[in-house]
């Protein structure tokens, strides 16, 4: 598989998930959108696209905790992220956009950003044991 291919997969994942994300918070199921918000944290901080990762846990930090009313705003963020991932899935291979987007020689600041990857993690093991006894 070609570094082209790696991206295409990876902005393609990002997409779908952030899809999912828009999806359930249409349908006003602000779990499930912060369940999707953290996936599309875990996975961009994962491979390394801080700007994603950044955007994505500004979204999980306006969607608020489990059972709550998200913050006026949560939807022009999820707009923003959107257009981010468009960028990676329009020009994957795109020298100057990956950079910018994924590959930033120093981590940016993010608040949270950490405890959010953990905290999906910790989600998606909790998921898998109620699915395998």
């Amino acid at each position: 598989m070609t570094l082209q291919d790696d991206q295409t997969l990876f902005a393609t994942d990002v997409a779908a998930k952030a899809l999912a994300m828009n999806e359930a918070a249409l349908k006003r199921d602000f779990d499930e959108a912060r369940f999707r918000a953290r996936m599309v944290v875990g996975k961009a901080y994962g491979e390394g696209c801080f700007g994603v990762a950044a955007m994505a846990a500004r979204i999980v930090d306006a969607l608020g905790e489990p059972g709550t009313t998200p913050r006026h705003g949560y939807g022009e963020l999820m707009l923003q992220l959107a257009h981010l991932i468009g960028t990676l899935v329009r020009e994957p291979c795109n020298r100057d956009s990956v950079r910018a987007l994924c590959h930033a020689r120093r981590r940016p600041v993010f608040t949270n950003v950490k405890a959010t990857v953990k905290a999906s993690w910790k989600m998606a093991d909790a998921s898998m044991s109620d699915l395998h006894p």
